[in-house]
């Protein structure tokens, strides 16, 4: 499922978990996540650090996105104002702040090679709770969107922690690479290539995605956890 859209302003990453291995993958029918902050990182940035971010938008109430139902060349919506960044800035690094919870619905096999089904949680999907991984189903009568919570205890890539702020700072952030208790996650990502504010340009970036291995299954059972969307940045000026 691979679509591409154009958004004036706004931004979207993806999540990349890596708590278990992705011994199982399948694609994503639907894929919803809430975003909450999205800031470009300035001078001294690195995949680990977003430094002197420039906030384009910030809100505790997020925005809300389901990748699936964006159709090829459409606006997914403003996250921000890229208009506050500096004119003659240049960025090679950008940090989003999302929900720990995804909508997901996607079927896909697990390490033991059997089907496994996203289940809706008022059925026989779980929700994760702490140390508990969601779990989904292996019958395919409960296939239904289910609401996941990465766990407390989830290991995720280097460019990632568990983070209680909305403005790029760190107090009280779990360690890169760490879930924590925390409420959102924070995501750093590098752009394709650096991005150079023009003065009296109004910018636009191309998000290209795929949804194809976007649900994980990676034990023996159904536990499931979201998986990346394959996703890919530019800037157009």
């Amino acid at each position: 499922m691979k679509k591409t859209l154009i958004i004036i302003f706004s931004l979207f990453l993806a999540l990349n978990i890596t708590s278990v291995a992705k011994s199982g993958t399948g694609e994503a029918e639907s894929y919803i996540n809430t975003i909450h902050s999205i800031m470009l990182c300035g001078a001294g940035s690195t995949a680990t650090s977003c430094a002197n971010p420039v906030i384009l938008g910030s809100d505790t109430s997020g925005t809300t996105f389901d990748l699936s139902s964006i159709s090829a060349g459409a606006s997914a919506g403003s996250l921000g104002n890229l208009g506050v960044a500096t004119p003659g800035s240049t960025f090679a690094y950008m940090q989003v702040i999302m929900s720990k919870t995804f909508t997901i619905k996607g079927t896909g096999l697990n390490a033991a090679s059997a089907t496994c089904y996203t289940a809706a949680n008022s059925g026989n999907g779980t929700a994760t709770t702490g140390e508990i991984q969601a779990r989904g189903s292996s019958a395919s009568s409960d296939y239904a969107a289910q609401a996941i919570k990465v766990a407390d205890n989830a290991t995720l890539g280097d460019n990632m922690r568990g983070t209680n702020n909305l403005d790029g700072t760190t107090s009280g952030d779990a360690s890169n690479g760490n879930s924590g208790t925390n409420t959102y996650m924070a995501f750093i990502a590098e752009l394709t290539a650096p991005f150079t504010m023009k003065a009296g340009s109004v910018p636009q970036m191309k998000i290209a995605f795929d949804l194809s291995a976007a649900t994980n299954f990676p034990a023996a059972n159904c536990t499931v956890s979201p998986a990346s969307p394959s996703v890919t940045v530019t800037f157009l000026n």
